[in-house]
């Protein structure tokens, strides 16, 4: 069940980077519409809940404003060690949304940076179910 999720994820993240680029040329109706960027972004949120509560519960999490505690950097060492992917996924997703909204904002390209967003988080909890979550239970015994 963990792999059909994780490709559905990553297989609709992907097409939101797709449209990023392309939503002026694609002719469906729904990515031109006024409540697309929330539709998208809602879907994305959705598909990221179960992301979320894995990530917590395997104690990458630290409360916001808070530094980490030592047992949370030594887990996010330790993944860094086995499987180097998921932090290279995670800052070039952050890297292709600024440049979506740097693009968007200052360069006047045509990219939709909120479909930018919506799918990095999708392809982001993608990687994660695929590859990532698999490590980090083998590294964390939950």
């Amino acid at each position: 069940m963990r792999l059909i999720y994780a490709v559905l994820t990553l297989a609709y993240g992907v097409s939101m980077v797709v449209a990023t680029f392309t939503w002026k040329l694609i002719p469906i109706p729904c990515l031109h519409s006024d409540n697309a960027t929330g539709i998208t972004f809602v879907a994305s949120v959705v598909f990221a809940i179960p992301f979320v509560m894995t990530y917590t519960k395997l104690g990458f999490n630290s409360a916001e404003g808070e530094e980490p505690s030592p047992e949370t950097t030594a887990r996010h060492a330790a993944l860094k060690r086995e499987f180097p992917i998921w932090h290279i996924a995670w800052y070039a997703g952050i890297g292709f949304v600024l440049f979506a909204w740097v693009g968007a904002a200052a360069i006047q390209i045509s990219v939709h940076p909120f479909f930018a967003f919506s799918g990095m988080i999708s392809c982001l909890t993608g990687i994660w179910f695929l590859f990532a979550y698999p490590v980090a239970t083998r590294l964390f015994h939950s």
